[in-house]
């Protein structure tokens, strides 16, 4: 990956955690790009709460797509949602997941 196109990523990532920050999901949701795609990840209350992270990010300049990764856990305590782990933490900078799972359309 260029240094361009880290920095865009970068200026991207900046811009999504600003827009869900402005909302009440915010500290609930993690943001990681890569090559312009962005993956929420994350755990809230509603289907209604994941669809809203989304919709609030589609349309930032220079994102490529969404990939919404944010588990939805009904009427839990997500204070304790550390106890539910993501399918990943991140990606290298290969954009594999650092399980070492490739990052393709049907891994996301």
């Amino acid at each position: 990956m260029s240094c361009e196109s880290a920095s865009r990523d970068l200026d991207i990532e900046q811009a999504v955690r600003s827009k869900i920050c402005a909302g009440s999901i915010g500290a609930r949701v993690d943001v990681r790009v890569f090559q312009g795609k962005v993956y929420l990840l994350g755990t809230l209350p509603s289907l209604k709460d994941k669809l809203s992270a989304e919709r609030a990010v589609r349309n930032l300049a220079g994102i490529k797509c969404v990939i919404n990764q944010v588990r939805i856990i009904p009427n839990a305590d997500l204070t304790m949602a550390w106890q539910f782990p993501l399918a990943s933490t991140g990606l290298d900078e290969n954009g594999a997941w650092e399980t070492g799972r490739e990052l393709t359309a049907s891994a996301a």
